[in-house]
């Protein structure tokens, strides 16, 4: 029979926590991501348009709150030295 520490069960939980929160950016995080700093905006689709080895980009179309006419934002995330997708360039401080 193995017995398993406790300190060795947490080693395990966290590898797979380290390796989970790696992973390739979803629609869904594109969209979270967009959401954060422009809370008022209404996002009409999230669509993946480019997809590489070291980076991913999401087409965000998006509405302006009482404005009928939609707009598209590129949102691009690279793989740092560290091997985790981050959000580059950094998102504008104000939509378009």
């Amino acid at each position: 029979m193995v017995s398993r520490s406790p300190i060795s069960i947490f080693i395990a939980v966290l590898a797979f926590a380290i390796a989970s929160c790696g992973g390739r950016p979803k629609e869904t995080d594109a969209k979270a991501e967009f959401l954060h700093p422009y809370p008022t905006a209404g996002v009409v689709s999230v669509r993946m348009s480019e997809d590489e080895v070291v980076a991913r980009s999401f087409a965000i179309t998006y509405r302006h709150a009482g404005d009928p006419l939609s707009k598209t934002l590129e949102l691009q995330y690279m793989k740092n030295d560290q091997g985790i997708y981050e959000l580059r360039p950094a998102a504008p401080s104000e939509l378009p």
